[in-house]
């Protein structure tokens, strides 16, 4: 199924759960848990069939507090997208209908932003602590960089997943 697929290739997902999953003819159903790079949650849920499609995608924080969610349940009938909306915090507003590709795509959006923002600010806290973060010249072979705590005597590799560690906004 291209869901799974997306799940696998994502650059966000660190692993997913699938908590039920069922096909028939002209339809499926799926439930999934799904870890983002970051700490945050998604819960994935879709039915369809040849005559309705239901979905909700939940994404919360790791602390379990809402980020947002996107749902097509029957309530908020003033709505120009009824029955399709998104839940932001307390917020209620009109959304169009979308699929687990395009929040994977919203959640990746976020997930860079947040890790540029993250990475501008460990390159900050590590001139202000006397942190270096190694960088290769052109003549040396290819390595990661790391961060180096001389205080501590330690080296760090700086990778994508390790920025997190140091971001203030998790």
């Amino acid at each position: 199924m291209e869901i799974f697929h997306s799940l696998d290739q994502s650059a966000i997902v660190s692993e997913f759960e699938v908590l039920g999953f069922r096909t028939w003819e002209d339809g499926f159903y799926y439930k999934i848990k799904i870890h983002i790079q970051d700490g945050t949650l998604l819960f994935a849920r879709e039915f369809f069939n040849r005559n309705e499609r239901h979905y909700s995608y939940h994404w919360q924080s790791s602390e379990g507090g809402l980020l947002i969610r996107w749902d097509d349940a029957p309530h908020h009938r003033h709505l120009s997208t009824f029955p399709h909306h998104k839940h932001v915090g307390e917020t209620v507003a009109a959304s169009l209908p979308i699929s687990l590709v395009q929040v994977l795509e919203k959640s990746h959006k976020k997930f860079r932003a947040t890790h540029k923002r993250c990475a501008v600010e460990v390159k900050q806290s590590t001139k202000k602590s006397g942190n270096k973060i190694l960088r290769r010249s052109r003549r040396q072979p290819r390595q990661s960089p790391t961060v180096t705590d001389s205080h501590y005597n330690y080296q760090l590799p700086v990778t994508r997943h390790s920025l997190l560690l140091f971001c203030p906004h998790n």
